[in-house]
């Protein structure tokens, strides 16, 4: 009986860890929504540990539009999408805009998410082991962004990387600091 749950879990993993790498196509959208401000709901709070050692908690940015990338150091598309999400934390971070990659790598890739971070310059902070969230946020497939308002409710998600990417965030960035 034992074994058989053991193959289940297995074969569970398998498909959860297929589904990012066949979501993981070029400039593919898989899902694009906006969220109208009475239908949004709470965005669901996490802690997770940083790339620098610190933790963040998500609940304690209430008050500030928030952007989650959810990403992995190997996948192609996250890093086509890498440099629009570093030039919008750059364009609205003094405007309130908090901004956090949360990895879903595994934990022993460490060192190569902290040299694709060091390389890519990526100056907002990189979350750890993010799977608790990802599954909170149902990412099924990677890159995934999610804007939450400053009431702390998702407003709007697009997954995969797409050509327009930075100005679709861009109006839903601005729109969302407006309110």
């Amino acid at each position: 009986m034992k074994r058989i749950k053991n193959i289940l879990l297995i074969f569970v993993i398998l498909i959860f860890f297929s589904s990012f790498i066949l979501s993981c196509s070029e400039k593919e959208v898989i899902n694009v929504s906006t969220i109208e401000k009475e239908n949004r709901k709470e965005a669901p709070d996490f802690t997770l540990s940083t790339l620098d050692g610190g933790v963040i908690r998500l609940s304690g940015f209430k008050g500030k539009v928030i952007l989650l990338d959810f990403w992995t150091e190997w996948c192609g598309p996250c890093k086509i999408a890498a440099p629009t999400v570093i030039s919008l934390y750059n364009k609205y971070k003094d405007k309130g805009l908090r901004v956090f990659g949360v990895n879903l790598d595994d934990i022993k890739d460490i060192e190569k998410v902290r040299s694709y971070v060091k390389n890519e310059g990526v100056p907002y902070p990189i979350l750890l082991e993010g799977f608790p969230a990802a599954s909170k946020y149902d990412v099924s497939g990677i890159p995934k962004f999610v804007l939450i308002d400053k009431d702390g409710k998702i407003a709007f998600e697009v997954v995969g990387a797409v050509d327009n990417l930075e100005s679709i965030l861009t109006v839903n960035i601005e729109s969302l600091l407006k309110e």
